[in-house]
């Protein structure tokens, strides 16, 4: 047999590991994430014009984990350059850096983003520098609050990912990316010709008849066995109500020989607490079923 090629590194055996080392070398892990969708949010700042309250967390990038708080516990307040007319997008971002001897300090910036958008220009290098966008603020006229905020974080585990919008996407494309925004899941997918680009398919069940476009149905089949009372109806309790809802039965008299032929079925009411659904049963003949146990029932419950 032919003696193998050697590939003369390999980390993560025995042995030195440097921070450069585990910034390049990591296996699929995501390249960013937040600590939590309740962390790092912003908000303006009560007293100081043009400042931001970062609410405490920690960012991670490229195997860097930045812990966002002052040293007391308290959270972070970015700030801002003043603002007099016209408008502007600033970019809120957590810069790493490895190149000082023992790496580091992370810290948060301010870039002037040029527009509602994610800039080209950003710095993506890592083991050396790198910016993690978590938030675009529109600032307008003189006013010293923003007018305007864009959530850019992205939360990873388990092998997901979710963010909050499209705009995200602009720096987490990387072939195989998988990110869920809304009700939609994007696929950074090879587009061909050697070229690379988002795919989205949405997350919403398919069409359906009598609802809305645009609304989610809920969809409930099932077989039950029921018993009707001594007016001749029964009723289904749901776990779930079903708003605006549609209902088809098929009921069979599981103790007639005739059961493949269905019962007559009239009054389908509905409750208003739309947890309760039913109807009045009658025989081949055209006779009401009081107190009739034994039924069995099909059916199918669609709300928006």
């Amino acid at each position: 047999m032919a003696a193998p090629t050697v590939i003369p590194r390999s980390i993560y055996y025995d042995g030195v590991v440097t921070e450069t080392d585990r910034a390049k070398g990591r296996a699929g892990v995501p390249d960013f994430t937040v600590g939590g969708t309740d962390q790092i949010t912003l908000s303006a700042h009560p007293t100081t014009p043009f400042a931001l309250v970062v609410k405490k967390g920690t960012t991670s990038a490229f195997g860097v984990t930045a812990f966002v708080e002052a040293a007391d516990g308290s959270n972070l307040v970015v700030q801002c350059d003043s603002n007099t007319t016209g408008t502007r997008w600033d970019l809120i971002v957590a810069h790493y850096d490895w190149q000082p001897a023992s790496g580091g300090p992370s810290d948060l910036r301010v870039i002037n983003a040029g527009g509602k958008q994610v800039p080209s220009t950003l710095a993506v290098t890592p083991g050396m520098v790198v910016d993690q966008p978590l938030w675009l603020v529109r600032w307008t006229g003189n006013a010293s609050a923003p007018a305007e905020y864009v959530d850019l974080r992205c939360f990873a585990g388990n092998g997901g990912m979710m963010a909050n919008s499209t705009l995200a996407l602009d720096y987490l494309k990387k072939p195989g990316a998988c990110v869920r925004v809304g009700q939609n899941l994007w696929v950074y997918k090879d587009a061909g010709n050697g070229q690379w680009a988002w795919e989205s398919t949405s997350l919403l069940p398919a069409r359906v008849d009598g609802v809305p476009a645009g609304q989610r149905p809920i969809i409930k089949t099932a077989n039950v066995s029921v018993d009707t009372n001594a007016a001749g109806d029964f009723y289904i309790t749901h776990t779930t109500a079903f708003p605006n809802a549609m209902v088809s039965y098929v009921v069979n008299d599981s103790t007639d020989p005739r059961f493949w032929q269905p019962l007559i079925l009239k009054n389908l009411f509905i409750y208003s607490d739309r947890f309760r659904f039913g109807c009045r049963v009658y025989d081949h003949t055209g006779a009401v079923m009081k107190t009739k146990t034994g039924l069995f029932v099909s059916y199918t419950a669609i709300g928006y």
